[in-house]
């Protein structure tokens, strides 16, 4: 059995840069969004790409605060369980990821100081590099659930939910 401190001094912080990673990644690509959408995008694959990352961050943000609140208030309750957690990170992980990726591949070719719009370094830069931290903090609260999933399933088989059962 995991004590209540083991799970906050592990999941908290993690979910707390998540959710700074979040909020960053939403925020770019938000403002991104607004300026495009005055402007007019580039073509059609930045604007799938940069909304994709918008939705990432935006899930990021609801999962991530989910998280932190159960965390620090209800760590032996199992509507914020292992289960709860992988569910919820999983699709986080997987938003992040194909967002992230997609992006740098179609920016990865691209130099900034050859093109005719605007925003190619906050599209290269800014919200490339923080896609893909986001993709790293979720990937690391995956492990983290894993971890303790794997942990409550261990010894008699008796199917445990709340994170302190693991």
């Amino acid at each position: 059995m995991v004590s209540e401190r083991f799970v906050r001094f592990t999941m908290a912080p993690v979910a707390l840069l998540t959710f700074l990673t979040s909020v960053v990644v939403m925020a770019i690509a938000a403002s991104l969004e607004h300026r495009w959408k005055n402007v007019g995008f580039p073509n059609n694959s930045y604007r799938d790409r940069e909304r994709l990352l918008l939705v990432a961050g935006i899930w990021g943000i609801i999962v991530s605060l989910y998280s932190l609140i159960g965390v620090l208030v209800r760590p032996t309750s199992r509507a914020f369980g292992v289960l709860v957690h992988l569910i919820f990170y999983a699709i986080a992980f997987f938003l992040y990821l194909c967002g992230a990726a997609s992006l740098t591949a179609l920016t990865n070719s691209i130099d900034c100081g050859n093109v005719t719009w605007s925003r190619c370094n906050v599209v290269k830069g800014g919200l490339v590099s923080t896609g893909w931290i986001g993709t790293i903090f979720t990937f690391i609260m995956l492990l983290i659930a894993i971890f303790l999933g794997v942990k409550a399933r261990s010894g008699v088989g008796a199917r445990k939910a709340a994170l302190t059962e693991a």
